[in-house]
């Protein structure tokens, strides 16, 4: 789901665990193949995650859906503001908590 806030709309990226890979959580499926995390989204394949056992794969999994599930819920709760400053301690508190990179 994609909400705008003001005029910016606001949508949570993923970021592989080597930074070289940006992606919007909305569009992608997330899964594990054994170690790894793995990002489909628009049919390519993108390596988000190695690790050294699937119980680490499953642990990093988790923390991304909660963190995704922290930032909409951020989303939500904070009242549009009517001036810049509001505006600019909106942008700030949700732009910091719409990224997860997976940990390495």
């Amino acid at each position: 789901m994609r909400m705008v806030y003001g005029k910016v709309e606001l949508v949570m990226r993923i970021i592989s665990q080597n930074g070289r890979i940006d992606l919007p959580y909305e569009k992608v499926c997330l899964y594990i193949d054994s170690t790894l995390i793995i990002a489909r989204c628009d049919n390519v394949k993108y390596m988000m995650g190695s690790y050294q056992n699937n119980e680490q794969a499953v642990k990093h999994m988790e923390m991304c859906r909660k963190h995704y599930a922290a930032a909409e819920y951020n989303r939500r709760i904070i009242p549009k503001g009517d001036t810049l400053v509001d505006m600019e301690k909106a942008k700030e508190f949700l732009t910091s908590g719409f990224t997860f990179q997976f940990p390495k």
